[in-house]
């Protein structure tokens, strides 16, 4: 039997498990994934020792891991974090993940405008899936000016993306709304209305010809979610996002295209069921 796995801290509500164990019955695979909390001083011995054939990397642990593996992959090398590890080498699947659920939910982004709310590690992964599907525009809404004009500056740089940048703040409202009325996805990077604090996110202003996005997938329905309902636009979970970067890991590690023999809507079941 092949040993798998998720390191991260905590991991006490991760649902990496219940996804690969979903994968595993479904393919008819017999492996093992548990998860392996680790303190910082533990993680680089872990990466000597650990006999796991490959295994998924959480928060706190996606950038300090580059450090300690024997290469990466394009995709982790310019996003510039981990979270697959197969034979020491080091892949992104989180962007994989996002451009997966897009295709699955019938979302095209080809010559579109975006707006990404967040200017953390994830907003890079979804930058780079993006650009993988020849996004037009893209604005950064962050309450760091600090933060989020390095990642305007960064997708330029990379991409040669048309981008720009707007500040976050409750006095900035009627400027945010005004950009947000030009966009046609946005797509949440933060963790605002994440399980347990759910029912907060800030009150901004969608209409019905727009599709948001939320990397958040617990609460399955959350409160950016809810806003967009409440306007008409179109509201995808980031439930989505995190089957598509697991199966993309499961298939870099057995080596074999599983995506076109799984069932997403009856993993999808077998996850909500353990949301709070």
């Amino acid at each position: 039997m092949k040993n798998f796995g998720v390191i991260g801290n905590p991991l006490d509500h991760s649902l990496s498990p219940t996804l690969h164990d979903s994968i595993c019955e479904q393919i008819d695979y017999n492996y093992d994934y548990k998860k392996f909390e680790l303190k910082s001083n533990m993680l680089e011995q872990f990466i000597i020792k650990n006999n796991l054939t490959g295994y998924n990397v959480t928060i706190p642990y996606k950038t300090t891991i580059t450090k300690y593996l024997k290469k990466l992959d394009n995709s982790a090398t310019q996003i510039g974090a981990v979270n697959c590890v197969y034979n020491n080498v080091g892949f992104n699947t989180d962007w994989l993940g996002f451009k997966e659920s897009l295709i699955f939910n019938g979302i095209e982004v080809k010559k579109k405008r975006c707006l990404i709310f967040g200017a953390g590690g994830a907003a890079k992964a979804i930058a780079y899936a993006l650009k993988e599907l020849y996004i037009s525009d893209i604005l950064i809404l962050n309450r760091s000016s600090e933060k989020g004009l390095s990642l305007v500056k960064w997708i330029k740089n990379n991409f040669n993306i048309n981008t720009s940048f707007v500040e976050y703040n409750e006095s900035n409202l009627f400027e945010i709304n005004a950009k947000l009325a030009e966009v046609d996805i946005i797509i949440n990077c933060t963790p605002i209305g994440m399980w347990p604090n759910s029912n907060y996110f800030p009150k901004l202003i969608f209409n019905q010809y727009q599709t948001l996005i939320d990397l958040i997938y617990n609460p399955p329905f959350s409160a950016f979610m809810k806003l967009g309902n409440e306007n008409g636009a179109k509201t995808i979970s980031g439930l989505d996002m995190f089957i598509f970067q697991g199966i993309a890991s499961a298939e870099i590690w057995l080596n074999s295209k599983l995506i076109n023999y799984l069932d997403i809507n009856l993993i999808k079941s077998k996850i909500r069921k353990k949301l709070c």
